[in-house]
């Protein structure tokens, strides 16, 4: 199957998420990858070439109601729309994002880890 960016992230990282049609990618969704390919929801394993992540917002309000999970959400919710908020499985091939997400993260990373130290002393 290959390696993807989310197998190589150690924080969670802003992606974009996109689903494929017989011509076009469309981005249908943002959200956070997390690291780990372990259990998600309701103890199931993360399938092979899928990646956690949790919806945060929906590009066109269509998408929430005509895009379905290739893997059921929490509590079974098919929808996109129906799963914001909530950790998912997503295609690693699906996903994407810039390097300036990836700097921002690691720029507000080290910020909270220095005035986590700041503050135990």
């Amino acid at each position: 199957l290959g390696t993807y960016s989310v197998d190589e992230i150690t924080y969670p990282t802003p992606c974009k998420l996109y689903v494929e049609d017989k011509i076009f990618k469309n981005k249908v969704a943002t959200g956070q990858a997390w690291l780990g390919n372990d259990v998600i929801t309701h103890d199931h394993q993360l399938p092979i070439g899928y990646a956690k992540v949790t919806i945060d917002t929906i590009v066109k309000r269509s998408y929430g109601r005509t895009v379905e999970l290739d893997i059921l959400g929490q509590d079974g919710m098919k929808l996109l729309g129906e799963n914001i908020g909530c950790i998912v499985a997503w295609r690693k091939c699906q996903l994407v994002w810039s390097r300036s997400d990836i700097f921002e993260v690691k720029t507000l990373s080290s910020e909270v880890q220095i005035s986590t130290r700041a503050t135990q002393y």
